[in-house]
């Protein structure tokens, strides 16, 4: 529906559903191969696993119903079989939230920016991550990059790298995390990397693994739809889930939480294989978001001859929140450095000479830290400029073309607490301030032709375009994505589609459509359709003459319904997966008669029950009369030795402590059942009347659709309780029976 390709109302069917033949109309990739962790609502699915891959935790269902096993988009590598490690926060059997970006594979996807991180509460020493080649590969060189500088983690120091039969322990550089160990080429399936040391002792912690490369190996992962025959006439819809900021604006200005950024598990780039049944023209349609990077902020800076300015840092890298922000005339959108950054700066460049002499701050409006003092290198000189309240900010002037404007910050409070990171609202240089360009959210920004994401369908490269406008960079919502060429040509058979993120740009959907093809209509009934009745268990609708279709109920599906028409019985379908159907056939319609079958036999059983429980019940009664006085022989039931004897002041204390545990009706049945002691008959039979009449009455209540809470049923139950226990104590006189 978001690609266009459904009007809001349509109804789909699924082409794995039983009995379902036609060729599909549209293609899409949601439905993938990952584990779920029924017991979370959000955060609960792991990375898309391979065909082949086993399932961590045993369980009869792993994932909601939808299409069958075989069906569903599964991952493929290319040279390695599988990738895993001894744990991670993209398992599903970590304890947490499950991020699915943080999985084996983030660690051989090309991108530094993302990584494999372990599982928490498990030990950060003895964590491996393993790559398993589909044949012997021969290696001549593997880098690795581990994490030394993420707050989530623990440093990495030193490593194991097994090789095949051989074993190198290295020492991690401790400033870049950087590892690389040359190799002697001969061939190996397996390679194990395995974390020795990290820096400090903790007792748990977090480890990652940033990127693990092989030099002249290429490792990417495609995910593989499976084929359903569709043709040249199918639309193929792909997706992939953005990446979270680590910044939002609520109308309050940003808010900033580092621990809340999350990447995408395609960060990337979007890779799919398909299959086509016959040669089609397709019309590409995609969209792409800024990336949170150091290049995509870049995107905010105005034209040459303006005032632009770079941040040596930023909160996440968000470009909502970068160093542009700090010089748009626009107090209300502040730059936010990184958290715990000390000298954070702004590179300033306006393209002519000018002169410089004044400095002044806007203080952000949110939890951030206050420059109070600033450092200007221009033209070769420094100045220090006071920031502090009731500084004017007036520094001996200097000329130049451009400037860097250093923040010093203590990065910490005397206690040892961290203090927020540093924000300036808006900047004012005296000299270039009518050099700064507004903030205006509709300026037309993106990427030229060919320097877009690029597109390779099948080994032929595609040039692209971004086209969008800097309040969509800020946002993060998407831009439009379009070829330079006008459309793509797909032959019959098997395609492989590739979008490569760049810097800035990360590709979210993916939608090929038929040049030329139909527009959507709207939604319109093929034949008409009327109730006639509409009952819990019987329903009769009339439809009229029409082509052959499917009738929708709105229900959930139930494979106890049956619908008839003309006395032929009409074969169900399920809609969008979870609505009730039945297909039409074409003709001149007639009245369809809709029976829940499993009624009958419920009823029937229902009474049968019934019925046997009054016979039980009158057996009771009758044998019970005969004996009258007479001894019994053993009893079947030996009552409590403490409620043998009658005791008044026993019961009452019993009645007391059932009103305060069980209520009021209980112990309203127990004072009754001491006034009943000595009439037998009726202090066994009155429960069993009891019960009967209030089952009876929310019998009654139910089937006149008054519901089954009826309050004095509640009580007569009730009290048939405090009655039945009563029924355990003997007077005296009837230790014999």
């Amino acid at each position: 529906m978001e690609a266009g390709l459904l009007s809001p109302g349509e109804v789909t069917v699924n082409h794995s559903e039983e009995g379902w033949t036609e060729t599909p109309d549209v293609v899409g990739d949601g439905f993938r191969r990952r584990e779920r962790q029924f017991g979370r609502l959000a955060d609960s699915v792991s990375q898309v696993m391979s065909a082949e891959e086993p399932y961590r935790i045993k369980r009869v269902a792993h994932d909601y119903p939808g299409v069958s096993e075989a069906d569903r988009v599964v991952a493929q590598y290319t040279a390695l079989g599988s990738v895993t490690a001894s744990s991670s926060s993209g398992y599903v059997d970590a304890l947490g939230a499950i991020q699915p970006e943080m999985g084996p594979f983030a660690a051989v996807d090309g991108e530094e920016q993302t990584y494999w991180r372990s599982a928490p509460l498990e030990s950060p020493t003895g964590q491996w991550l393993e790559l398993n080649f589909t044949e012997p590969e021969p290696l001549n060189e593997i880098r690795l990059v581990a994490a030394v500088d993420l707050g989530s983690t623990v440093p990495v120091r030193k490593v194991r790298v097994e090789v095949g039969n051989r074993r190198f322990e290295r020492d991690v550089d401790p400033a870049t995390g950087e590892v690389v160990i040359p190799l002697t080429g001969a061939a190996a399936k397996k390679v194990r990397i395995t974390v020795l040391e990290v820096f400090g002792d903790p007792e748990y912690g977090y480890v990652a693994l940033r990127e693990v490369s092989f030099r002249g190996v290429d490792i990417e992962r495609s995910l593989v739809l499976p084929d359903n025959g569709a043709d040249g006439d199918a639309s193929f819809v792909f997706r992939a889930r953005p990446h979270r900021r680590a910044c939002v604006d609520i109308g309050f200005g940003p808010q900033c939480d580092v621990s809340t950024a999350r990447a995408s598990e395609e960060e990337h780039g979007l890779n799919r294989r398909f299959a086509t049944a016959s040669e089609g023209r397709y019309t590409v349609r995609a969209q792409v978001v800024a990336r949170s990077t150091e290049e995509a902020g870049m995107l905010l800076n105005p034209f040459p001859r303006k005032l632009k300015a770079y941040a040596t840092s930023t909160t996440a890298w968000d470009p909502s929140v970068g160093g542009q922000r700090a010089v748009d005339d626009n107090p209300s959108t502040p730059w936010v450095a990184a958290p715990g950054e000390t000298n954070p700066a702004l590179n300033l460049d306006w393209g002519v000479e000018r002169t410089i002499d004044r400095l002044r701050i806007d203080v952000a409006s949110l939890n951030s830290s206050r420059p109070v003092r600033a450092v200007i290198e221009a033209g070769g000189e420094r100045r220090e400029v006071d920031l502090s309240e009731g500084s004017l900010g007036f520094f001996e002037p200097l000329t130049a073309t451009a400037a860097r404007i250093t923040f010093p910050t203590p990065g910490r409070r005397p206690s040892g607490e961290e203090l927020p990171p540093l924000a300036v609202g808006e900047l004012h240089l005296e000299g270039v301030n009518d050099l700064k360009v507004p903030w205006f959210p509709n300026q037309i920004t993106g990427a030229g032709c060919g320097f877009g994401p690029e597109l390779v369908v099948d080994g032929k490269k595609y040039r692209t375009k971004v086209i969008g406008e800097t309040g969509q960079v800020v946002t993060g919502t998407p831009l439009d994505l379009e070829l330079c060429q006008t459309d793509l040509v797909l032959e019959a058979g098997q395609h492989r589609m590739s979008v490569t993120s760049t810097d800035q740009f990360a590709v979210t959907t993916m939608t090929l459509t038929p040049a030329g093809g139909a527009p959507i209509r709207e939604e319109r009934r093929a034949r008409e359709v009327a109730i006639l009745d509409w009952g819990p268990t019987e329903r009769r609708v009339s439809v009229g003459a029409g082509p052959a279709g499917v009738l929708r109920i709105p229900e959930n599906v139930n494979i106890g319904w049956r619908a008839t028409l003309g006395g032929e019985e009409l074969e169900p379908l399920r809609l969008d997966s979870w609505q009730q159907g039945f297909k039409l056939p074409e003709g001149a319609g007639g009245e369809v008669t809709l029976e829940f079958v499993p009624d009958a036999s419920y009823r029937g059983q229902l009474y049968v029950g019934a019925l046997a429980a009054l016979l039980l019940f009158a057996v009771a009664v009758v044998l019970e009369l005969r004996r009258g006085g007479r001894p019994a022989g053993n009893e079947p039931v030996r009552p409590l030795r403490w409620l043998r004897r009658r005791s008044r002041l026993l019961i009452v204390a019993v009645a007391a402590v059932a009103y305060v545990f069980t209520g009021l009706p209980v112990a309203v049945g127990l004072l009754l059942g001491m006034f009943l002691i000595e009439r037998t008959v009726a202090r066994l039979v009155l429960p069993s009347v009891l019960v009967v009449v209030a089952t009876t009455g929310q019998a009654v209540s139910a089937w006149r659709d008054q519901g089954v809470h009826v309050s004095w049923a509640d009580w007569t139950a009730g009290v048939a309780v405090g009655l039945l226990l009563m029924s355990l104590v003997r007077p005296d006189g009837e230790e014999g029976r």
